[in-house]
């Protein structure tokens, strides 16, 4: 058997904006939450939360602070990014407080808005120019 070294997906092309489901394969997280754990909010460590967010970001031909995520709530509130998080933002390299948030709103190119999900499905628009 091989090892997966990079994180595996499913890409949708929709107009004006690529979708990746990422699986939770080519990580470096260890049980329960192996292997590409994507959340800050677990009590895997942050390091490995860090590499795994990296390793996606790679795989997607992004750098690592272009991924934007937020702290979903089941509310009505979205985030909008003029730009990439910094890397000192709450929740983004350390556990911590992020936005409350539960959707995400760009028109940059190259930026991730992270989802993640488990018991509800997500939801992608997107639109050539501005949705």
């Amino acid at each position: 058997m091989s090892a997966i070294r990079s994180p595996s997906s499913i890409e949708v092309g929709l107009p004006g904006a690529r979708v990746v489901f990422s699986t939770r394969l080519g990580g470096v997280s260890t049980a329960p939450y192996d292997s590409l754990n994507l959340g800050m909010l677990t009590a895997d460590e942050p390091s490995r939360v860090r590499e795994n967010r990296a390793r996606l970001a790679a795989t997607l031909g992004l750098g690592e602070s272009a991924i934007a995520m937020g702290r979903q709530v089941h509310g009505a509130e979205l985030a909008s990014w003029a730009e990439p998080p910094t890397p000192d933002q709450a929740g983004y390299r350390q556990p911590g407080e992020m936005i409350e948030v539960d959707g995400h709103v760009s028109d940059l190119e190259g930026l991730a808005l992270l989802v993640l999900t488990a018991d509800c499905l997500p939801v992608a628009l997107a639109s050539p120019g501005q949705v």
